[in-house]
């Protein structure tokens, strides 16, 4: 793999490598531990983290995703319904997992209390909408 004057990898060459041995019938796995601050130090690319919502952001989202879909009913259920289960509040604080719970809570008014469950359930959500 070319890398820059630095040594570190370059970002257009890695992702040449990954289309090659995808196309090619190789299976690459591809591993980053986001906990280690210089991992996967490709030239080029970008570092972004995206800060939790806290419990008025979340109210705020659910406002905006069902209110907009002229539910304004839907969406105080739905804060409801978090604020009596901890574990799914505490992954509501994720955007994109709050974004998920707002999808699979369009179709339904509950959540599922086993959280592989709950996973499976957004999964089938994504595959399908």
């Amino acid at each position: 793999m070319k890398e820059s004057a630095k040594g570190e990898p370059d970002l257009l060459t890695y992702c040449d490598w990954l289309v090659g041995a995808k196309h090619s019938g190789d299976n690459p796995s591809i591993n980053l531990d986001i906990s280690d601050p210089n991992a996967l130090p490709l030239r080029g690319a970008c570092k972004h983290e995206v800060a939790d919502f806290d419990d008025e952001q979340i109210r705020t989202f659910a406002q905006k995703w069902f209110g907009g879909k002229g539910d304004a009913d839907r969406a105080k259920l739905f804060v409801e319904k978090l604020e009596e289960n901890e574990c799914i509040k505490k992954l509501a604080t994720s955007p994109l997992l709050l974004t998920l719970l707002c999808l699979m809570f369009e179709d339904t008014t509950n959540f599922l209390a086993n959280r592989a469950e709950l996973y499976k359930e957004g999964l089938d959500v994504l595959l399908n909408k």
